[in-house]
C-alpha cells in the first residue's frame, strides 16, 4: 500500500472501531468507509489527524460501564476496553511499518534526528 492508504486505512479504523463496536457514531458528513480511496497528501494528513482527535474525544467520554460492557469483535464477545486496545495495536502496527519502510528507503523519522 502507499503511505497515503496506510495513513487513510488507519483513519478508517479508529472510525470503524468506533462506530461498529462501540456504538460512537462518527461525527456527520465523515464517509470514512471510503477513506482508503483518498490518496492527496492535504486532505490524507487532515482526515488522519480528524480522526485522532475523534478517537480522543469518543475515549475521554466514556464511563466505567462504557468500557466494560460487552460488544463483539471479530466474532467474539469482549468488554469495551478491548474494541480501545485493538484500535491502538492496530494504529501501532500500521504507523510501525511506515517507519520501517521509510528508513529502509534512507528516510529517518523526525524524531531520531
Amino acid at each position: 500500500m502507499s503511505i497515503a492508504r496506510v495513513y487513510m486505512h488507519i483513519a478508517r479504523y479508529n472510525y470503524m472501531y468506533l462506530e461498529e463496536n462501540l456504538g460512537i457514531a462518527a461525527p456527520a458528513g465523515v464517509d470514512w468507509p471510503n477513506f482508503e480511496s483518498i490518496t492527496d497528501k492535504e486532505s490524507v494528513v487532515e482526515l488522519l489527524a480528524q480522526s485522532i482527535e475523534h478517537v480522543k474525544q469518543s475515549v475521554g467520554s466514556m464511563s466505567e460501564a462504557d468500557l466494560t460492557r460487552e460488544t463483539t469483535l471479530y466474532g467474539r464477545q469482549v468488554a469495551g476496553w478491548a474494541v480501545l486496545v485493538q484500535l491502538v495495536a492496530h494504529m501501532n502496527e500500521h504507523v510501525g511499518q511506515s517507519i520501517a519502510y521509510a528508513r529502509m528507503n534512507g528516510i529517518v523519522p523526525p524524531w531520531s534526528r
